[in-house]
């Protein structure tokens, strides 16, 4: 599994003049033909993408249907197309293509990308469209972002990824990935990596002002402060080819640019424990036999056995390992332990494996000792980061905000327009009525924001553990139980945390998300 080993850092600044040189190409650009972009996606673009998992790319032009002179696919467009519910219409007909890939990407690609511009489409297309309702040839290539992925067909598995870190691995299609027959000739992207460039420069958000076929026109955020930047394209990828900072201004953005290094220091050791995490597939603490309900009664016996030297526990007639088969350890989790044991592994504190002295190797942050027995209660959670404000930032939503997942549209107009209260690394917690709880009490659900789209600021990836460790998006961790709302909203303070978290240098790239399926 790829991870991002270190924090990705803002790359150098464009070197300074008195800025007549960025703006003559700034006002040269601004006077060649816009390319159209797609409108049409970029205001539902936050919805979009929170419900969907993918790449968080820009289009310079929208992706079309090839013509085709059949009525069959042409049917098939039209009802899914027109479909109030395309989920359904989806389910429906996608096990066709199974046996009539061909027709399946006439029908679901466009120019060969899996695109949409409503949010309920692209979740349906996310939600159901495999490779295998596309494809039975023996190599693809999927063009994600500026990364180009090898994809062959096994034939017991399916599609996996034939080179790269995730060599082995099953293959599936994002939203705006790209895929093609491997050896066909490469084609002319259509969409710019605008998640890549976030990283390497360290900007929150970018702001479209005008696209061309020579270069592109934009304003970069830093810290609140916004920077006239010209980007040129490399195929995919982005490049900063100039900038317009006012001197008035250099000492700001230069403060803000070295914030957003250790900023990204700081989230890339939260996401390298959070993926860690889905690796390592660790359990949900929730009993095989349960009577009631007893989720968190499994963690106290594991550590029991685990202090003796044991291999498994048992619990209620059912037996448990204390122990992966690679050795490491596999402590039950409940939700808030997700939280709170990312933050201690990314400062170092974690169990040790089998053969080693059992307990903890201990680094900058032990929730043991700053919360006690109740740290795996939510409410202690929250209560310690109230009376903490040095380390947490804490917000309890007014209730006009607390606004439950059946009112869909809502909720993520709610996101879009408070997206920089919910930067990555923010730990939410939501309440409501769950339908399996056996109790007619309000269940708490915690996790992490795991990765933003650059564009829109909206939090799009989420990480937490909910059965078993995951990162997705918005829609399946919030329709499990649609009566449940933004109850808190807690962020780490960075300065505090960057003193406890170890440096360990920089990354070059953005975080993968091929692994946090």
């Amino acid at each position: 599994m790829t991870r991002p080993k270190a924090a990705p850092a803002p790359a150098p600044a464009a070197a300074h003049d008195d800025g007549a040189a960025c703006r003559a190409e700034w006002a040269r650009l601004s006077k060649l033909p816009a390319l159209p972009g797609t409108p049409k996606l970029e205001k539902q673009r936050a919805e979009t993408l929170a419900r969907a998992k993918g790449e968080p790319v820009l289009f310079v032009r929208p992706p079309e249907w090839q013509r085709t002179p059949s009525p069959i696919v042409r049917g098939y467009r039209k009802a899914l197309g027109e479909s109030r519910f395309p989920w359904d219409t989806l389910r429906l007909i996608r096990d066709r293509f199974r046996f009539a890939p061909k027709v399946g990407r006439e029908v679901l690609l466009r120019d060969g990308y899996l695109y949409a511009d409503s949010p309920d489409l692209a979740w349906s297309l996310w939600d159901s469209v495999r490779l295998e309702h596309l494809f039975d040839e023996p190599a693809l290539v999927i063009e994600r972002g500026s990364v180009r992925l090898s994809v062959a067909r096994d034939a017991q598995r399916g599609y996996v990824y034939s080179d790269g870190p995730d060599r082995g691995k099953a293959a599936r299609l994002l939203l705006f990935d790209r895929v093609s027959l491997a050896g066909e000739p490469a084609r002319a992207p259509l969409h710019l990596d605008t998640r890549s460039l976030a990283h390497e420069l360290g900007f929150e958000r970018l702001r479209v002002e005008r696209l061309t076929s020579e270069g592109h026109l934009t304003s970069l955020r830093y810290e609140g402060k916004w920077v006239r930047t010209v980007l040129a394209a490399d195929g995919p990828r982005l490049k900063r080819r100039c900038e317009i900072v006012e001197p008035a201004e250099r000492a700001a953005i230069a403060d803000a640019r070295a914030r957003a290094e250790t900023r990204a220091r700081v989230l890339a050791a939260l996401r390298t424990a959070m993926l860690r995490a889905v690796e390592e597939e660790l359990p949900f603490d929730e009993p095989k036999t349960e009577w009631g309900q007893q989720d968190g009664h499994l963690k106290h016996h594991w550590l029991r056995a685990y202090q003796k030297g044991e291999a498994h526990f048992a619990f209620q007639g059912d037996l448990y390992p204390v122990f992966r088969p690679d050795g490491q350890v596999a402590p039950p989790q409940v939700c808030i332990d997700f939280v709170t044991e990312t933050l201690e592994r990314a400062s170092g504190t974690w169990w040790r494996g089998r053969g080693e002295p059992p307990g903890r190797d201990q680094g900058g942050l032990d929730f043991d000792g700053l919360i006690g027995q109740s740290r795996r209660q939510v409410t202690a959670f929250i209560n310690y980061t109230k009376t903490h404000p040095e380390e947490f930032e804490h917000e309890l939503l007014p209730t006009p905000k607390r606004l439950p997942y059946v009112f869909k549209r809502e909720f993520y107009r709610h996101l879009a327009k408070e997206a920089d209260r919910y930067a990555p690394g923010t730990i939410v917690i939501i309440r409501g009525y769950a339908p399996w709880d056996h109790y007619n009490v309000p269940h708490y659900h915690a996790f992490f924001v795991y990765e933003a789209d650059p564009i829109t600021g909206v939090p799009m990836l989420l990480a937490g553990n909910a059965g078993r460790p995951r990162v997705q998006s918005w829609e399946p961790v919030m329709s499990r139980a649609p009566q449940r709302n933004i109850e808190y909203r807690i962020a780490p303070k960075l300065e505090w945390l960057a003193r406890l978290i170890p440096d360990a240098g920089r990354s070059e790239a953005a975080p993968s998300l091929v692994e946090v399926f």
